[in-house]
């Protein structure tokens, strides 16, 4: 009876790996594809990644703060708003998946490897929002969140089902 238990908590430690892993994968891609797509282009995004940029914008005539950097301190926030309505779970998750967005958008920066001389918008706008979706997508599918208007949306979700 024992065995079966240890076995059974050897098999949530390695399931809670393998989600921590994906999460923290799909937001490292969601990064690399903003930093790629739409802050090479100059494409405002929706959510919390797009208040950055305008926020960035707004800011760039005074002092020079990333996007990445505007990003965390936007979802250190949300984090600590949201503390007591989460588990531990979806809030280390959704840490991960944060922290590797953010990185992402800031060193994800592919221009060495992918030369692109023309920017067509709405190709970038089209490849981008598929890529980023799918990673938000992914981090959901898996217990976490990439940050941004993925938390602010599960909390909405939480507090008002019917929404």
């Amino acid at each position: 009876m024992e065995n079966v238990r240890e076995k059974k908590k050897v098999n949530k430690y390695w399931r809670f790996v393998l989600h921590a892993l994906m999460v923290t994968l799909a937001g490292a891609a969601g990064g690399i594809a903003f930093k790629n797509f739409f802050e090479r282009a100059d494409i405002i995004p929706s959510g919390m990644t797009g208040f950055s940029m305008l926020i960035q914008q707004w800011l760039e005539p005074i002092v020079s703060i990333p996007t990445s950097v505007i990003y965390l301190v936007i979802n250190v926030i949300l984090f600590a708003l949201s503390f007591k309505l989460f588990g531990w779970k979806f809030l280390v998750l959704s840490g991960l998946g944060m922290g590797a967005y953010t990185l992402a958008m800031q060193f994800g920066d592919l221009s060495s490897i992918i030369a692109l001389t023309e920017h067509d918008k709405l190709l970038f706008a089209i490849v981008g929002s598929a890529l980023c979706g799918l990673c938000c997508g992914m981090a959901l599918k898996f217990g976490g969140s990439t940050g941004g208007s993925d938390i602010a949306g599960t909390l909405i979700n939480r507090l008002c089902p019917k929404i």
